[in-house]
């Protein structure tokens, strides 16, 4: 992690103000080294591609060694799971004469190397979308139905239907009604929005898939990964599963991880080496010995003459120097619990309104108000609770009270720090007494007003898909200008391809002004149309 820590140090080191003096020649020579190391290591990975190559597969394929950012770059292994990647979704296309395209899917469902089905899509696709497909009459714009993508437990990936265009996100045309050849000039965007579709609807039924690398052909794209659930963590494993995926339940149910947790707890609090005893006994040593305190708080409805009201029964007298650690919410005898919190951390679990019957009358609690039959409330409070039981980490104390703020002598850096110039000042106060410190802090460039950024405009195929039809129905041509506002390069360049035109060069680039000029025209455009049937 270290040559990745200091590259993220070193970007800093990028873009600052041009002109600014360093007081020594010395801190000029070293911010110009570090920002050249910066410009040369993110050159490496300053595309999704190359961060995906030279970042994320290593993490998930063993065979492939993640290496150092530089010059003379070193190799080592960081993949978190066992064994390569394979291909698990290949997504090839057909175009028709008619610019419609025909879809074939293949999936290996279990990471074997061997396709185990394979659809093909029974429609022609007229235009696609982020989530499916539009399917036409063939060249034509006329009879659209509108198709999602879904898929089951298996990997088998099939469309359903559904009823309006207000269902699919950005759709584009692709067959000729929208103008000649845009399924086969632009086959790169239609499998990148195909097969984005099609991965999202099996991720999404099986959130274990991890995809690791994509391969595009001329009229094919493949996706390849594994699948976490049967993964095992490479490397040695201190303690734990090897297979931590296991607990990854879409239905949400939180018990197999929970009990998973609590006996690790349990092991790991026998062995002295684990890293369980290890960091509580850090907290321990640095802070003094702990208590583990425990309370009650009830309520319980009792008759006055008839009337019924509550009566609280409060056990918690806890002082500062205690931490919640465990919370639990019961109903009115106790039991059926619900943890609140676990481990110093909200479940976000929470107990539905519970009733109770006491009397012959039935009394209902929602957590913050108990009401009786009739909904008339009886009791209110910022917890209303029946059963609630509390615990609680408390600093031991003996002899004089300890200031809990007094433990951890980083939050009084921190609450104490001031900075002046290249001066910062602090305060440490501890049972020895109060400590005045200061350092000094090297120089520090000046932030830049801003990211520069260019604008460039280019003539692009419409392919826009409205609700009432395609760009062709309401305009002559399909051709139309886009305007880009892209950031620029390390060196300050504007990022131009062939046909491009840049219209305004690296700079601080605000377009408010513009935008609000274009949404009047709009406005005033609308005011001006006549609708009718």
């Amino acid at each position: 992690m270290k040559p990745i820590l200091s590259l993220f140090c070193l970007m800093a080191l990028i873009g600052v103000t041009v002109g600014y003096v360093w007081a020594t020649e010395e801190e000029q020579q070293l911010y110009d080294a570090g920002k050249q190391a910066a410009l040369e290591a993110l050159s490496e990975i300053n595309t999704p591609e190359k961060i995906n190559q030279r970042l994320m597969v290593p993490i998930l394929d063993s065979s492939q060694p993640m290496t150092t950012l530089g010059p003379d770059p070193q190799s080592f292994n960081v993949s978190v799971f066992q064994g390569t990647t394979h291909t698990f979704l290949t997504l090839s296309l057909q175009v028709n004469p008619t610019q419609d395209v025909t879809a074939i899917i293949d999936v290996d469902s279990n990471f074997d190397g061997t396709v185990d089905y394979t659809y093909t899509v029974p429609r022609p696709i007229s235009g696609v979308c982020s989530n499916g497909f539009v399917s036409c009459v063939a060249g034509t714009w006329t009879n659209c139905r509108y198709f999602q993508w879904s898929a089951d437990g298996s990997g088998h990936v099939i469309e359903h239907e559904v009823p309006a265009q207000i269902n699919m996100g950005a759709c584009s045309c692709v067959n000729q009604n929208c103008g000649d050849g845009l399924a086969t000039e632009n086959m790169s965007k239609v499998l990148d929005d195909l097969g984005g579709g099609i991965v999202a609807a099996l991720q999404e039924r099986n959130p274990k898939f991890a995809i690791s690398k994509v391969v595009k052909g001329e009229t094919s794209i493949q996706y390849c990964g594994k699948n976490l659930a049967t993964a095992e963590v490479s490397g040695p494993s201190f303690s734990g599963s090897a297979n931590p995926a296991q607990y990854w339940d879409k239905s949400g149910n939180a018990d197999k991880l929970i009990v998973a947790g609590e006996a690790e707890k349990t092991k790991q609090q026998a062995d002295d080496q684990s890293y369980f005893h290890l960091i509580t006994e850090s907290y321990t040593n640095r802070a003094g010995a702990v208590d583990l305190e425990e309370c009650i708080t009830r309520r319980e409805i009792v008759f006055d003459n008839g009337v019924p009201t509550v009566h609280v029964l409060d056990s918690c007298a806890i002082g500062a120097n205690c931490r919640l650690k465990n919370k639990y919410v019961c109903d009115y005898t106790g039991a059926n619990c619900i943890p609140t919190v676990r481990e110093y951390n909200p479940t976000n679990f929470t107990m539905m309104t519970y009733c109770q019957t006491i009397n012959g009358q039935t009394f209902c609690n929602d957590g913050k108000t108990i009401r009786n039959i009739a909904h008339a409330i009886i009791y209110a409070d910022d917890e209303s609770w029946y059963y609630v039981k509390n615990q609680y980490v408390c600093q031991a104390v003996t002899g004089q009270e300890v200031d809990p703020s007094l433990l951890d002598p980083t939050k009084q850096v921190g609450n104490t720090l001031t900075v002046s110039g290249n001066t910062a000042e602090y305060t440490v106060t501890s049972e020895a007494g109060t400590i005045h410190n200061s350092i000094q802090l090297p120089g520090v460039a000046p932030e830049p007003d801003c990211e520069l950024a260019c604008k460039v405009r280019k003539n692009v195929s419409g392919t826009d898909v409205q609700e009432h039809g395609t760009v062709m129905d309401y305009r002559k041509t399909n051709q139309t200008i886009q305007t880009e506002i892209r950031v620029c390069t390390l060196h300050n360049g504007c990022p131009v391809g062939p046909g491009e035109e840049v219209i305004t060069d690296c700079a601080c680039i605000n377009s408010l002004l513009e935008s609000i000029s274009i949404l009047n025209s709009v406005k005033k455009g609308g005011e001006d149309m006549v609708c009718s049937k």
